[in-house]
This record gives structure tokens, sequence and C-alpha cells, in this order.
């Protein structure tokens, strides 16, 4: 296969391909490098599904993204970003973060 039929393939610029078969045949462990990144983000990923998980099965209420953070770093261990928490919680769980807006209270006015 030439690279320009794998470009075609997988629906990326012909360049992308040249750099990454150029990448694979000259660094001595850019496949293991591959591999380890993949390996770090799927752990992130199921320590937070996990937390999340556990907050649900428990019926706790997931008031702020830093208490998931904090049970994430406790159980494994892990700095998560909250942007990466709200990721997770909208595109595995279906819900969305929005945080409370404070009003004033308007009493007999």
């Amino acid at each position: 296969m030439t690279p320009k039929e794998i470009a075609a393939m997988f629906s990326v610029k012909r360049p992308l391909v040249y750099r990454i078969l150029k990448d694979f045949s000259t660094k001595s462990g850019y496949y293991e490098a591959l591999e380890d990144k993949e390996k770090k983000a799927k752990n992130k990923t199921e320590a937070t599904v996990t937390v999340i998980q556990s907050f649900i099965d428990r019926g706790q209420n997931i008031w702020r993204r830093s208490q998931l953070q904090d049970e994430i770093k406790r159980d494994h261990g892990l700095m998560i970003p909250e942007a990466f928490i709200s990721r997770v919680l909208r595109e595995r769980f279906g819900m969305r973060y929005k945080k409370v807006q404070l009003v004033a209270f308007g009493g007999n006015a």
C-alpha cells in the first residue's frame, strides 16, 4: 500500500502518513511510546469512569468537578483536569455540568 492509499483509507492528509512512517522507521521506541501513551489515556479514562459510576451507584450527588477530582486522586493517585472530567461526564454518561448561578432574593419588593 502506498502512503496515498493509506491517507485516503483513513481520511487524513498524506504528509501525516509520511511523518508517521518516517518516525516509525527512524525512532527505535516509537511503537512502544505510542502504546504507553494509549495505555495512560485508557487508565485515566477508566479511573474517571469508575469514580463517576461509584457516585451514581451510591446515589451521591455530584456538585462539583473538584469533588470527583479529589476522589480520583485519593483512590487512583491520578491528577485529572476538570475539563477531562466534564468531557467524560458528557460523552459516557450523558450528563452536563453547569455552574449554578446565585440569584438575589426578591422578598416583598
